[in-house]
């Protein structure tokens, strides 16, 4: 314990600089108009030739080209977007959802081709953003595109109007998840043309909440690893640093967040998969427990330890994404408001909070002071974990040798007993409905030709996956120490009187492309037992000149099963109290973009798949 408070009480906060601005955009000013301020906009007199009326007496240009183009004013910054944010422009009379999904379309094109997050722009967001338009005059009848009646001014969520929760939020879903308009590939290149005739459980939920299903995401292939490179879409990169990766295996959702190409995302999470890219992104990422989620219409690894989890750029969209996807009379954001009435007990926001700190998940060895990316985390969660305890929270260090991520992964896991049989199932349903037909199994997928991609260090597993199933007496053997782990988990929070555990989510930053796996992740402790885990940012890693806002970092906060909302309200709390800043990417400052075009019908996204790294060779096993 003195140990334990002597390291934290050694560290120093950090300073943060802040970003710089990017330089004005330079437009030709249309003949008749005046120039308002540095951005491309213009007060005219009339419609100028090839101009589009929106809002205020503000035209905008394409200077690049000098031409006047479908362009307006930005009511908010893409990559800062919350459902708040949202809410309060489409209400606020400033925009309406055809021009919000317009903004980030044209954050797609702007910088998609650079991070390289997405497989698939949903063909129909345009036309559903109508319908919404539409749905919205209704309810407010004396609305039109930007005014809003008096009463409704301030309004800030669309609960003020009746309208559901997720009205018009453009959200990104991972592609392994079935949409019934847009095919589900798995990133693998042999999928490419299977298309689900129904939605998933959970993206009919998702837009009986009004959102707008704008993009499937990239992952790596099958969501078997994290280093999110697929043979279909190629390599995801971090937008914080281009030479590393985003995480994974839901890294087209991790990095599309970070680089403002949604507001909201849904991952799955089978050992990190959702918590791996929300650490290495800067966004917040939850794996709930088993069962809350329903699994219909997922391309499954392993029923024992698949779960859907959500995605979003705060706690609080989180909840909301969740309560949605629960398909329950949920309000997360309910229990979040109790937890924060609770916070100015004795002044302090977590005064009263026992928090678990496992030691057994950071790198302290003596190796790990000389490697720059291990020791950048230590010093940001050790940094957070002051924060905690000078907010009033009590931080307990845990060294109970049984939470070991490496020993967990290797005697507990049960997705290479599971992956066969589950897939073969996937397979064989969408099997006929698929022209060209798609594999209609495992084994037919991974046959030597086919174009899949595994890493070097999967090819063991995969191995051992085509020939094993749960009748193996080792797999009985895996769920006994199961079982025997969730009772110490559950010991303990008992005997500690905890609130939660807190740790790394990985103990060194995002490896660099081309590196053999995600090495250092704490997910799988959380994986293997149920109990729900949410990573949230903690902070950054020094400036360098790959990652000129640093890379980001995560803490990860774990609860009891059958919690979600209590754990939510604990996550609530902790991002408070951290404060960690949203940096915006450098690499969204590498093109200016002050406006946002217009489209009269969605775009096709290229995913390139020229950039996978010779190290991950095609169709080798």
């Amino acid at each position: 314990m003195k140990l334990f408070f002597a390291v934290l009480s050694s560290l120093v906060l950090m300073a943060t600089a802040q970003p710089t601005k990017p330089a004005a955009l330079v437009c030709n000013v249309p003949t008749g108009c005046t120039a308002v301020g540095t951005n491309c906009q213009f007060c005219c007199a009339s419609t100028p030739a090839g101009c589009h009326v929106h809002g205020p007496p503000y035209q905008t240009c394409d200077g690049n080209k000098g031409i006047v183009v479908h362009y307006f004013p930005l009511p908010f910054e893409p990559h800062d977007a919350t459902i708040e944010t949202i809410h309060t422009a489409l209400l606020s009379g400033n925009t309406t959802c055809r021009d919000i999904i317009s903004i980030f379309v044209s954050q797609i094109e702007a910088f998609n081709p650079l991070i390289n997050a997405l497989i698939t722009l949903n063909p129909t967001a345009l036309d559903t953003a109508d319908h919404l338009d539409t749905i919205l005059r209704t309810r407010i009848p004396s609305r039109n595109d930007f005014t809003i009646p008096t009463g409704f001014q301030n309004a800030t969520t669309v609960t003020t109007a009746g309208l559901p929760p997720l009205f018009c939020i453009p959200i990104l879903i991972k592609d392994n998840i079935d949409t019934s308009d847009m095919p589900t590939t798995g990133g693998a290149l042999s999928l490419s043309t299977l298309r689900p005739h129904h939605d998933a459980t959970i993206i009919a939920r998702l837009r009986r909440a009004g959102a707008i299903i704008l993009a499937k995401t990239n992952l790596h292939e099958l969501a078997l690893e994290g280093i999110s490179v697929s043979s279909l879409a190629g390599q995801t990169v971090n937008p914080y640093d281009l030479s590393r990766t985003p995480g994974g295996s839901s890294g087209g959702t991790g990095a599309g967040l970070a680089a403002g190409f949604g507001v909201v995302g849904v991952g799955t999470d089978t050992m990190n998969s959702v918590r791996s890219p929300a650490s290495a992104c800067g966004v917040v990422g939850m794996r709930p427990g088993w069962g809350v989620v329903e699994m219909e219409g997922v391309m499954p690894v392993s029923w024992s330890q698949d779960v859907v989890g959500p995605m979003g750029k705060s706690v609080s969209d989180v909840a909301v994404v969740l309560g949605v996807m629960e398909g329950k009379d949920v309000d997360y954001s309910v229990e979040m408001e109790l937890e924060e009435e609770e916070e100015q007990k004795g002044g302090r926001w977590l005064e009263g909070l026992r928090f678990g700190v496992v030691e057994t998940f950071f790198n302290r060895t003596a190796s790990a002071s000389s490697d720059r990316d291990v020791s950048a985390v230590n010093r940001v969660v050790e940094s957070a974990l002051l924060k905690l305890h000078a907010a009033g929270a009590t931080l307990l260090p845990i060294t109970n040798p049984s939470y070991n991520s490496t020993t967990i992964h290797a005697t507990m896991d049960l997705q290479v007993y599971e992956f066969r049989s589950a897939m073969d199932s996937y397979l064989s349903r969408h099997h006929a409905n698929s022209s060209p037909p798609i594999p209609a199994s495992l084994s037919a997928l991974l046959a030597p030709g086919s174009p899949f991609l595994l890493l070097p260090t999967q090819y063991s597993q995969i191995t051992h996956s085509l020939h094993s199933s749960p009748h193996n007496t080792s797999y009985t053997t895996r769920k006994q120490r199961i079982s025997a782990l969730r009772n110490i988990l559950r010991s303990t929070f008992s005997t500690y009187s905890l609130h939660a555990l807190i740790y790394p989510h990985q103990s060194t930053l995002a490896v660099p492309l081309s590196s053999p796996s995600q090495r250092g992740r704490n997910g799988i402790l959380a994986a293997v037992t149920g109990f729900p885990a949410i990573a949230l940012p903690a902070g950054y890693s020094p400036r360098s000149a790959s990652a000129r806002a640093g890379v980001p970092v995560g803490i990860e906060v774990m609860g009891l099963p059958g919690e979600e909302g209590r754990l939510l309200g604990l996550a609530r709390r902790i991002e408070k109290v951290i404060g960690a800043e949203r940096r915006t990417p450098p690499v969204l400052r590498s093109k200016v973009r002050r406006g946002r075009r217009k489209y009269v019908k969605v775009p096709e996204v290229v995913p390139n798949r020229g950039n996978i790294p010779a190290v991950y060779p095609l169709g080798v096993r």
